[in-house]
C-alpha cells in the first residue's frame, strides 16, 4: 500500500500564548482499519518538527471522520508528552486516498 500524509500544526497555550507550528511528514503507513462507513484509522510512524529538531518514527494514529475531520495521537512518549495524552482534532484540507 502507498499512503501520503503530511500536517502543520498550529499550537498555542490555553491562555492564548507561547503560538508555534509543527510540522508532520514522512508518514509510514502500518496498518488501516474501518470501523464503520464513516471512520478510516490509519496506523504509521511519522517525523515531527519539534524545538530541539526533527523527531524520526513517532508512532501516530489518524482517525478521519465523515471526510472532514480528523484526529491525531502522537505518542507521546517519543515527544516529552508535548501535545498531552489526547488527539489533536483538525479539518482534513485535502482528499484522503489510499492506493493498493
Amino acid at each position: 500500500m502507498v499512503a501520503k500524509f503530511g500536517a502543520s500544526i498550529d499550537m498555542v497555550r490555553t491562555n492564548g500564548s507561547a503560538m508555534h507550528q509543527h510540522k508532520i511528514d514522512n508518514f509510514t503507513l502500518t496498518g488501516m482499519l474501518m470501523p464503520d462507513n464513516t471512520m478510516m484509522i490509519y496506523n504509521g510512524i511519522v517525523t515531527i518538527t519539534m524545538r530541539e529538531g526533527p523527531v524520526q518514527d513517532v508512532p501516530i494514529s489518524a482517525t478521519v471522520m465523515d471526510g472532514n475531520v480528523i484526529s491525531l495521537w502522537l505518542d507521546p512518549s517519543r515527544i516529552e508528552n508535548h501535545f498531552g495524552d489526547t488527539p489533536i482534532y483538525g479539518t482534513v484540507t485535502k482528499a484522503v486516498d489510499v492506493m493498493k
